[in-house]
């Protein structure tokens, strides 16, 4: 088989993407097509890694991370954020939990023993959106989610009209299911046994 040939077969496991991929190879694009679907795995599958990490779907995380974007914030830190959520709920519930992450939470009235880091995160962000003092969303936020809450906060400081505007359209510009992301894992396995790699050609 040629190497075009089997960059197809590749491509095609990431669905909807594999058409324009196609049409890359079809017009001598191997090398940039295989650029593109290199980053589109590597994107997809780190996304899908987090996700599992963090305790919400594929497309929690990243509506989040494209809401932060859009308020000037950063997408790598609403993944740190919910990472480290999800790490501290668990450790919280097998008795290892931090205390001013505990008490943080407890004061906002937010109830991690039993809901899911998702619902812990929406409650969260709501609650300190609704504060009127940048001082004070900024010390709840670093207690319960660390120090890279400071590159989310600007999803919050507009208050939650705001807030819920950018969850909306962190959604609406587009997020990657659970299938495209396995798609993405999936692809970059076959890339590697392959042996296309951008450095390579």
């Amino acid at each position: 088989r040629d190497l075009a040939g089997n960059f197809e077969k590749a491509a095609a496991m990431a669905g909807r993407t594999a058409a324009p991929f196609a049409a890359l190879i079809g017009a001598g694009g191997v090398a940039g097509g295989i650029g593109l679907a290199r980053s589109w795995a590597d994107f997809g599958s780190n996304l899908y890694l987090s996700s599992r990490q963090a305790g919400v779907s594929v497309s929690t995380l990243q509506g989040l991370g494209n809401a932060a974007q859009l308020a000037g914030g950063s997408a790598d830190a609403a993944t740190s954020s919910f990472v480290d959520l999800n790490r501290n709920i668990q450790l919280a519930r097998a008795g290892h939990g931090d205390a001013n992450f505990m008490a943080g939470l407890g004061s906002l009235g937010i109830n991690w023993q039993s809901e899911n880091s998702g619902q812990v995160m929406d409650q969260l962000l709501h609650k300190l959106a609704s504060m009127h003092n940048v001082q004070q969303q900024l010390y709840y936020g670093n207690a319960i989610l660390g120090g890279s809450f400071s590159q989310l906060w600007p999803v919050v400081a507009q208050g939650t009209d705001a807030l819920n505007r950018y969850l909306n359209q962190g959604q609406q510009v587009g997020t990657l299911s659970e299938a495209q992301a396995q798609q993405a894992m999936q692809l970059r396995g076959d890339l590697e046994l392959l042996g296309l790699s951008v450095a390579g050609l």
